[in-house]
């Protein structure tokens, strides 16, 4: 028989998970090139109160970057962010955290039902800034 003790704290244990938010539910933000066509980022991000990035794919003219890499990527890690009133800004580094490869900011303006997304991307070290105009999430 379960003590008292041992009844509160399982009860305890399943109010943590029914109740708490699930870390996995994502939203996604995916972007294009204003000037060129080439240039394409998406985000994808957990649903907890700071900027948790679980998926980015940064493609340019000069190559592609991506988390997790892949054969036609280069290794990115995601350095920093956060969401802020307007959108978010989200910094990615080198596979050893040596240098910033990569800033992203977007800037939503919202008039009533209507909704606009626009962004910035800039490469440091091959020296671009690209506009975007962005979607979701």
């Amino acid at each position: 028989m379960m003590s008292v003790l041992a009844r509160l704290a399982l009860g305890a244990i399943i109010g943590l998970f029914a109740g708490a938010p699930g870390a996995w539910a994502t939203g996604e933000i995916a972007c294009r090139g204003i000037e060129d066509e080439e240039v394409r980022v998406s985000l994808g991000f957990g649903t907890l109160p700071v900027l948790s990035v679980i998926s980015a794919r940064i493609e340019t003219p000069d190559g592609a970057y991506q988390l997790r890499g892949g054969e036609d990527a280069t290794e990115i890690r995601f350095g920093d962010g956060a969401f802020l009133q307007d959108g978010l800004i989200a910094r990615f580094t080198d596979d050893i955290i040596n240098e910033v490869i990569a800033e992203l900011r977007i800037v939503n303006m919202e008039d009533g039902r209507d909704l606009a997304s626009v962004g910035l991307l800039r490469l440091p070290n091959e020296g671009a800034v690209y506009a975007l105009i962005c979607e979701g999430p």
